[in-house]
């Protein structure tokens, strides 16, 4: 493909299923019901996406202060406790901030259904749901580092054989 090609191709995004069986995952069960495949689809994120899932770092590391000199009147503890609903905050390690918005803009289907994660179901889900976030946030990237699919080729990412990220 020359630099002309390339100008012209078009791109659609990498996609996988991940299987996540509520044997292996027993805290999912909430996302499931006894008839839907337990699984998860998963896109690659675009380059805005994972400039938006670092930059979320540091974001998480000036918000505390603009946070206190904006609510000077309320206690350190309601701070701190907002924050922490939004998992955000210096108590917070920087890989977890990254990981909730790449499951956050990641996760597309569960069991089949089309899903919008906000950033607190994506916090939610990595603290109760911590090895399927992992799984999840793991293929995400791989998925993302493979590029997007000139259209007409194949999605050669497909579907997670068991629970294993490739």
């Amino acid at each position: 493909m020359g630099l002309q090609e390339f100008r012209t191709t078009d791109y659609e995004q990498r996609t996988a299923t991940v299987p996540t069986p509520l044997k292996k995952y027993p805290s999912l069960a909430p996302f499931f019901k006894d008839k839907e495949p337990q699984e998860f689809e998963v896109r690659a994120l675009t380059g805005e996406e994972i400039y938006t899932a670092e930059h979320r770092v540091q974001i998480n590391k000036d918000l505390p202060g603009a946070i206190e000199a904006i609510m000077k009147r309320f206690t350190a503890q309601r701070i701190d406790a907002v924050l922490d609903s939004m998992g955000l905050g210096d108590s917070v390690p920087d890989q977890k901030v990254y990981e909730q918005a790449v499951i956050q803009f990641g996760i597309v289907k569960i069991g089949g259904v089309e899903v919008q994660l906000t950033q607190e179901d994506a916090v939610k889900f990595l603290d109760h749901c911590t090895a399927a976030g992992r799984l999840l946030f793991k293929r995400i990237l791989t998925l993302s580092n493979m590029g997007n699919i000139p259209l007409g080729e194949s999605n050669a990412s497909g579907t997670t054989q068991g629970s294993e990220t490739p």
